[in-house]
């Protein structure tokens, strides 16, 4: 074989010296024999496997081991080697006279490898022709930009930095730059390189028979006449006509569909850029969600017709489900088998790389299918893959695998042959493969997945027609696959268009970029954000097929042909029905039909193919039109609906003269704060209708929330998402800044709704009950207000209505984002949750200016229309410009990852990450380690990683947090953040405040200051490391991470053996289903009078963590999806938990539906409770309702009472009648139990789980000798059983314990914003605090500046207010007292339960339906029953009296005085400066120096990489959870 070959080229040489001197010589001179032509075919067919295989091989050892320079090297040889053997196969092809050949296969393969290409060219021009495409590609792939929020980062590149940015951003400015950036260091720098490159690329086709480049490149896509009559019937195809056919096709999908599409979105998008696009012109290029608005799939989420219908990702079902990446390549596999396609050949499973990870080595990721060229013979087809188990590459595998086949049917073809039909054929066919595996019928029913649910924005349908489910979830699958398909279809037609025209000439060098955009906005309907693009750039170059010369037609022929292959095969396959919903799996017609198309390869014209697999010899768009055609009908009536424009310039000529801005659209989901707790505003001037967060709680994010803080946008008014959670402390929803996670919880202090903060966005629920449907265009207008007198009360009226109705609506659908997210933690619904903050945010601002600015609401006579005002007249940080929320929300964002860091196990110091300890793991720690060392190793440690981090962002965290203060006309952040307190009829300021938690501060201080004492006495009974003498407690040795609650080392400090109720055993003994505990709470609400939970409570809350790999944000919350359209029986309420079977959590139940009962309560009546009435009286009213009750359920009697139906069985969980038998009458009932000893009493006999405490019988605790240091018992006999005390001091540890924290926190930040960055020794501030009122010292030295140590407290870094926790702890006992008064209660306080008590209950639900909408002093008067609502702590000293005295008693006998001394915190801090003794020897003093420069080092790099990390790590922190133990119940702060 080898040696005809080579006696074949001698032969063959001397005519080509000829023929290459003289290209056009006459026929005479080529080869005209036939059968000397076939020889030489074949033996060419032969050296072309042989050296494309050699070429295979070589690149396939490279890309699957990228590392290795060997490889590469080799590659590049091979690579050049085989062109150079293609250009000698092309000239020797040249040779014959193959017009002549009679064999019509022989005249095929000659036609197409006779052609040269560049290889035409002579060495001079073809070495600069390379040079010039090597130029611009290099430009191309080594192009980077800076980053927007910092402008010395300037190393994003396209892959995937910026593509990451347009698939999530919507922030305009920094979409813009991007845009801009990528476009001045790509297309702008290879302009004159690629007006040369066109020349030579010109004169290379003229030289090879062509008029231009353009028409070389569409040689493929011709017919001649003569194959014509063999193959198509007669019908030739040349260059032109291939063009009008794509034009046709392109007008008839134009008309059609895509315009319509684009009039959709535009409208769409109105409502995520309000004010910024015409709604009859041209879209913004740089907001389509990428870089060359080619593929609008990144957008779908502003755009899905029905967003609370299930997603179509089944990700996360294939995890659960065990799928694995064979099973993936499997699946495909099973999928062509079952169409009577090949399976997989042994050498594809050997040798393929389907698992980066396995393989061991760096790959070229890109998915690749490769064909080794080794013809009949071969069986080597791979595939490169760096497959996830996720559905997008399970759809890429089988898009792969079809290429795979298509190698495997023409396998028997000649070389020339083994390609598909034309070159948008081998694509055609992947993506025809992936229409029947993405449709839900094939991935429930054939592969037994099931979607996710999708997230944002209420259903848009506005045709009044009722869509069933299927109906609705096939729109949204219609609309998924336009934002692909059809999106494209413009660019993948115009890109070579724009080319042939500046081959041709039509397009001239003067005008190069001009006619691109011209091109674009004709064909496209999209613009350059900032308008006309001068000459200077050349756009089209930001495209990479442009700089690598790579023709693009091949992916619109690709995208039209496949449905017509769909089309044809479904028919082949019986398939009734809408075409989308066809699958041809298991369809051998189908297969033998594809088969045979396949087998072809390139061996007759395409349109011959087209006509067996397509049904029809040309491109026909019907298919397409047929496929979508539910859509388009959807689309035709959403857009007659809005009034819309479908097309764009002249289209909407005279079409909407006056177009209400785009905001107005029609569901704009803005973005609402989350949580369900305390989204909103409080009633207190801050305002802005901020996400109820306040409801229950958290909704912000404290830290307690896991997850990302949300963005700050809402800040002091905004609307910040609905807190909608009820528990943690989570975002303040007074904060200012908002950037807070909804914390939503509504269990640890959260955050209130007034927060200025903003609460972050609402998660939508993954199969809860979907938005209402409210209307499609609530953000159309709200008043024309240039045209209404500004002192109209009445147009006030209806302005804030109609700002009311938009802001509810988009606040709801954000809670729905919100709530997808904390219930299935992923990258895209955090991105849609921090995107729905934002959006709320920005449309609340623009409504701010037209409403709440507008109108001169002071001299109005309504009182509560003028209280709207009020509560809504601050902006927050949302008065910020784009830029400065934009930093301040990355700043916020990047601090709070710093919460995801860990640190490693005390014993192995040095550790992987996957090895260190979580803050979650830490917080456990924290709670049950008793080693000094350990302890002290953790604590620095996490402070090490958290907080030191963050400190250069935060002091410019308080520089714009001051900025946005000014623009509200506020000295400092810190005044803006108390303005939800404020009453400006009672002339009660921020100073009011500020005076009156002082005095409740000092009120309270001396109990506290007992309490520290006796604990301190004990700890250092059980730490010999602390110093005898010491005064104050060594801050980590408290159970807790930050020190602010202490119930986690009762066991160390328990006044008395003696153990108290805990129902830890009997729980878990009693309960099989967490809902049966959420049913007992239940059940002491509406035993007091309040409300029974609603269906959707019951269907869709979360009452236990999700089965992996789905991940929860398990703070728990309670949330409020803000339904106006249900009564309150019937509305939208959850509660997010994840459920142990403990007592703990028992007690969190009942408090986290006190929120739930709250927000009930203020929902109506809806016409007298708007969205800034949805919320608590001040920012602490919601934890303190919350935890009043369980001051009730954790009294060892109603413990007692749980335990004794739970055990004897006579809970009905649905009843209470079973109850009433042991249910002691209202007034008695914590004290008929304890009449003896005025305590709950525990029989031997009793079925109750008590403390590990294994002592039967009480003993007093032993108290250190004076002398010897053996201990003692106390003599003095009190009044109180030791149960009693015991219980109290428990409950002392988390409550009393707690209030110097909550007091100092948010006085710290008050003061630094006030200092505005004038002393930067914030660390040594923090602990001058936290030792002149807390009485705790760091267990080390601590640096006054470089340290940050409260940046380790999660509320810092999210930028939550805290002062409303100390608000809550005081009214608790407030809101206790006099409900137990109500009740006919006599006894000792603590023992007071109002369970049954329904004259308690009715008075609890007066205050609870006001809700926001009247000062909460005024409501805290007549609640009390006062004539002024004043905070006072005399509750809660009553409640701890017994303590209080036992405290005395104790310390008196011990001979200790309560307190500490002040001014001691230079004692416990190291000097910046590292000093070395003159008296050190120089040796010793180099050495320290050269230690000091190494961690110095460490230090910077450490605080790098954590850096780095924070901003890459985008899962939420789930934050260490501090747990504050609200009598006996544990909540995270």
């Amino acid at each position: 074989m080898k040696g005809q070959l080579l006696f074949l080229l001698l032969r063959l040489l001397p005519l080509a010296g000829l023929l290459l001197g003289a290209a056009a010589g006459p026929s005479a001179r080529l080869i005209t024999d036939e059968t000397q032509a076939e020889e030489f075919m074949k033996e060419l067919d032969a050296r072309f496997s042989h050296e494309c295989n050699m070429e295979m091989t070589a690149r396939w050892e490279y890309i699957t081991d990228v590392t290795d320079p060997g490889k590469e090297d080799a590659a590049n040889a091979a690579a050049v080697k085989y062109l150079s053997f293609k250009g000698e196969a092309a000239a020797n092809s040249s040779l014959f006279d193959y017009e002549t050949f009679v064999d019509d296969q022989l005249y095929r393969r000659f036609r197409f490898l006779a052609k040269k290409g560049p290889g035409a060219l002579d060495q001079q021009d073809l070495e600069e022709y390379k040079l010039l495409q090597a130029g611009m590609e290099t430009i191309y792939s080594t192009a980077t930009i800076c980053d927007f929020y910092d402008d010395t980062e300037c190393d994003l590149m396209l892959e995937p930095d910026i593509e990451l940015i347009f698939a999530t951003s919507v922030n305009w400015e920094e979409l813009r730059h991007a845009w801009v950036q990528w476009r001045e260091n790509t297309g702008k720098l290879m302009r004159e390189d690629f007006l040369r490159f066109v020349e030579l690329s010109n004169k290379a086709a003229t030289l090879d028979g062509f008029d231009n480049t353009g028409s070389y490149w569409l040689n493929g896509y011709t017919v001649t006449q003569r194959e014509a009559d063999k193959y198509t019937g007669g019908q030739a195809l040349d260059q032109q006509q291939f063009k009008t056919m794509a034009e046709q096709a392109w007008q008839t999908l134009s008309e059609g569909l895509y315009k319509k599409l684009h009039a959709y979105v535009r409208m769409r998008l109105s409502d995520v850029y309000p004010g910024r696009i015409d709604p009859t012109g041209p879209i913004p290029a740089h907001i389509l969600g990428n870089m060359w608005a080619q593929d609008w799939s990144s957008i779908a989420r502003h755009v899905m017709p029905f967003p609370e219908m299930p997603s179509f990702d089944v990700s996360e079902s294939m995890v659960k489900n065990g799928w694995d990446i064979q099973r993936m390549f499997d699946t495909a596999e099973d999928f062509f088998k079952s169409i009577g396609l090949f399976p997989m050949t042994q050498t594809f499973w050997d040798k393929s790389v389907l698992n980066q990870t396995a393989w061991g080595r760096t790959i070229v990721c890109h998915a690749s299918a490769e064909d080794f060229c080794l013809g009949p013979d071969g069986e080597d087809y791979r595939i490169k893959m760096c497959t996830e188990v996720n559905m997008y590459d399970l759809v890429t595998v089988h898009h792969e695998m079809g290429h795979i086949e298509y190698f495997m049917a023409y396998k028997n073809q000649p070389h020339v042959f083994r390609e598909s039909a034309n070159p948008g054929f081998h694509e055609a066919i992947g993506d025809l493969i992936s229409l029947s595996v993405m449709t839900p019928t094939h991935l429930e029913d054939v592969l037994g997945l099931t979607p996710t649910r999708s997230l944002p924005r209420a259903s848009s349908s506005s045709d009044g027609k009722e869509l069933s489910d299927e109906e609705k979830r096939d729109l949204n699958f219609l609309m998924k696959m336009a934002l692909e398909k059809i999106a494209f279809l413009p660019f993948g037609y115009l890109l070579d268009k724009y080319r042939w025209g500046v081959y041709e000439g039509s397009v001239s060098s003067e005008n190069l970029n001009g006619a691109w955009w011209q091109l674009r906005e004709d064909l496209q309907g999209v613009a350059p954000p900032d308008g006309a693009r001068g000459e200077e750039y050349f756009d089209p170059g930001a495209k990479y097929h442009v700089p690598a010369n790579v023709p693009y037609i091949r992916y619109f022929v690709s995208f039209i042909v496949q449905f017509q292959f769909h089309q044809r095969l479904c028919q082949a396959a019986g398939h009734t029905g809408p075409l989308h919903t066809c699958d041809i799996y298991n369809n051998v017609e189908a297969g033998q039909i594809l088969r045979s198309a396949l087998d072809r390869g390139f061996s007759q014209p395409w349109p011959a193919v087209l006509q067996e697999l397509g049904g029809s010899s040309e491109m026909d768009p019907q298919a397409i039109i047929a496929y979508f055609d539910p859509l388009i009908q959807h689309l035709d009536q959403e857009l007659a609906s809005a009034g819309q424009c479908v097309g764009w310039g002249v289209d909407c000529d005279g079409v909407n003269d006056d177009p209400a801005t785009p905001e107005s659209s029609t569901d704009a989901p803005t973005t609402p704060e989350s949580s369900t707790d305390a989204p909103t505003t409080p009633e207190s001037s801050s305002g802005a209708p901020t996400t109820p967060e306040s409801s229950s709680g958290a909704p912000t994010t404290p830290e307690s929330s896991s997850g990302a803080p949300t963005t700050p946008e809402s800040s002091s008014g905004a609307p910040t998402t609905p807190a909608t959670s009820t528990d943690a402390p989570t975002t303040p929803a007074t904060s200012t800044d908002a950037p807070t996670t909804p914390a939503t919880s509504t269990d640890a202090p959260t955050t209130p709704a007034t927060s200025t903060d903003a609460p972050p966005p609402p998660e939508s629920s993954s199969n809860a009950s979907p938005p209402p449907e409210s209307s499609t265009d609530v953000s159309t207008s709200t008043v024309a207000l240039t045209t209404v007198d500004p002192n109209d009360e009445e147009s006030a009226r209806l302005a804030l209505q109609q700002m009311n109705d938009e802001m509810t609506e988009l606040i709801r659908n954000a809670t729905f984002v919100d709530w997808e997210y904390y219930t299935n933690v992923t990258d895209a619904n955090e991105a849609a949750s921090n995107e729905a903050s934002l959006m709320v945010a920005q449309r609340y601002k623009q409504l701010h200016a037209e409403v709440i600015e507008y109108f001169n609401y002071e001299t109005f006579e309504d009182e509560a229309l003028r209280r709207q005002f009020e509560l809504q007249k601050t902006l927050g940080t949302a008065k910020l410009d784009d830029a400065d929320m934009a930093e301040l929300t990355a700043i916020v964002t990047g601090m709070t990852n710093a919460f995801t860091s860990v640190v490693c196990p005390y014993d192995k110091q040095s550790c992987e990450e996957a090895e260190g300890l979580n803050s979650d793991a830490l917080e456990n720690v924290m709670a049950v380690n008793r080693d000094y060392e350990e302890l002290k190793y953790y604590w620095e440690q996490w402070r090490e990683v958290s907080g030191k981090p963050i400190k250069e962002n935060y002091t410019r965290y308080i520089t714009l947090q001051n900025k946005a203060a000014e623009l509200n006309e506020f000295d400092d952040a810190g005044m803006m953040w108390l303005e939800p307190y404020t009453i400006a009829s009672e002339n009660y300021t921020q100073e009011s405040f500020k005076q009156e938690i002082e005095d409740l501060w000092n009120q309270t201080q001396g109990l506290y200051q007992k309490l520290h004492a006796y604990v301190l006495y004990k700890l250092k009974d059980h730490y010999e490391e602390i110093d005898p003498e010491a005064d104050v407690i060594p801050a980590h040795l408290l159970g807790n991470m930050w020190g602010q609650s202490w119930e986690n080392i009762y066991e160390l400090v328990k006044p008395y053996d003696t153990p108290i109720p805990n129902l830890d055993d009997i729980l878990e003994s009693n309960i099989d289903l967490e809902e049966e505990m959420f049913e007992i709470a239940e059940e002491f609400f509406t035993s007091i009078n309040l409300f029974s939970m609603t269906e959707d409570f019951w269907e869709n809350s979360l009452f236990k963590e999700p089965e992996l790999p789905t991940k929860a944000i398990c703070h728990a919350s309670a949330w409020d999806f803000y339904d106006t359209e249900n009564p309150r029986e019937d509305g939208r309420f959850r509660i997010k938990m994840c459920t142990n079977k403990n007592q703990e959590d028992f007690i969190v139940i009942h408090h986290e539906m006190g929120h739930t009962q709250y927000q009930m309560a203020y929902s109506e009546p809806t016409d007298q409770r708007p969205l800034i009435f949805r919320d608590g009286a001040n920012p602490g009213f919601h934890e303190a309702i919350g935890d009043t009750i369980a001051l009730s359920v954790t009294t060892p009697a109603h413990l007692l009472l749980i335990a004794d139906r739970l055990t004897n069985g006579t809970y009905g969980l649905t009843t209470a009648e079973s109850t009433e038998m042991t249910t002691p009458t209202p007034g008695q009932s914590s004290t008929a139990a304890n009449e003896e000893d005025q305590g709950a009493r525990v029989d031997s006999s009793s079925s109750v789980a008590v403390s590990s405490s294994p002592a039967a019988n009480s003993s007093p605790s032993s108290v250190a000798s004076e002398t010897s240091g053996s201990t003692t018992e106390a003599t003095t006999e009190m009044p109180y059983s030791e149960k009693d005390i015991n219980f109290l001091m428990r409950t002392a540890l988390a409550k009393v314990a707690f209030l110097p924290y909550a007091y100092i926190l948010d006085q710290y930040r008050w003061e630094v914003f006030a200092d505005n960055n004038e002393d930067l020794e914030l660390n040594k501030l923090w602990w001058e605090k936290r030792l002149d009122i807390q009485g705790l010292a760091p267990p080390s030295p601590r640096f006054p500046s470089s340290d940050f140590d409260v940046g380790a407290k999660y509320h810092v870094p999210t930028s939550v207010p805290y002062i409303r926790y100390f608000v809550a702890h005081i009214l608790q006992f407030q809101f206790h007292a006099r409900l137990c008064d109500v009740s006919g209660f006599v006894g000792d306080i603590y023992n007071c339960n109002i369970y049954n008590n329904t004259d308690a209950g009715n008075h609890l639900r007066t205050l609870l339906e006001k809700g926001a909408s009247e000062p909460w002093k005024q409501q805290l008067g007549e609640f009390l029953g006062t004539e002024e609502g004043n905070m006072d702590a005399s509750a809660l000293l009553d409640y701890f009296k017994p303590l209080d005295d036992f405290l005395t008693n104790f310390l008196e006998q011990n001979e200790i005085t309560p307190g500490w001394r002040q001014g001691q915190v230079e004692s416990y801090m190291h000097d910046e400066r590292v000093q070395i003794p003159a008296t050190v020897p120089i040796v010793v003093g180099i050495v320290l120096a050269v230690m000091v420069v190494i961690v110095i080092i460490a230090y910077f790099v450490g605080r790098s990489r954590q850096k780095k990390k924070a901003k890459k790590n985008k899962t939420p922190a789930q934050v260490p959870g501090e747990n504050i133990e609200l009598g006996q119940q544990k909540t995270d702060l």
